[in-house]
């Protein structure tokens, strides 16, 4: 069974939405997905983002390099931490 997500890029003080991709709902297609949004909106709008709000998914060392650094957008979200046990098994859901 395959599973989808779509992704937002969402101008919050304006309440606008800029971008939609619609992914695989896996974390690392996500993240792509917020990279090229972010990529877009700045070709097609002029638009560049300062913060990035988001939650854990998108809180990897990588990702976080990619913003901060490559970028120089300032990242709200959740850090990922690997060594972290998971809350839930598949059964309880």
């Amino acid at each position: 069974m395959l599973w989808y997500s779509t992704n937002y890029l969402v101008d919050v003080e304006n309440a606008i939405i800029v971008d939609v991709e619609a992914t695989t709902a896996i974390r690392q297609a996500e993240v792509l997905a917020a990279k090229r949004m972010i990529e877009r909106s700045l070709e097609r709008f002029d638009l560049y983002p300062t913060r990035l709000l988001g939650d854990r998914g998108y809180g990897s060392a990588e990702m976080l390099g990619w913003l901060a650094y490559e970028h120089g957008i300032e990242p709200h979200v959740t850090v990922s931490d690997q060594n972290e046990e998971p809350r839930f098994d598949d059964v309880e859901f």
